[in-house]
């Protein structure tokens, strides 16, 4: 999967979390998760979303100031 969408009228809703939550239920494994670079709003989401469908944790690489995205691995 390259991108989750979740149209503004239905954010905060849950639906993406849901999504989420489907999609690693159903193919469960490693995923490597790259918010678009510089959205914070997008960060806050995966970071939480991923702290709640991780079974096996998430790990959070730092970058320094050079606008690599952040990057999340969760085992699921």
């Amino acid at each position: 999967m390259a991108e989750l969408f979740i149209l503004r009228r239905w954010r905060r809703s849950g639906v993406g979390r849901e999504v989420v939550r489907r999609l690693v239920e159903r193919f469960p494994g490693r995923w490597e998760i790259r918010p678009f670079p510089g959205y914070a709003q997008a960060e806050r989401f995966w970071t939480a979303v991923c702290a709640d469908v991780a079974a096996g944790g998430v790990l959070r690489d730092t970058y320094d100031r050079s606008g690599t995205p952040l990057r999340l691995r969760v085992e699921a």
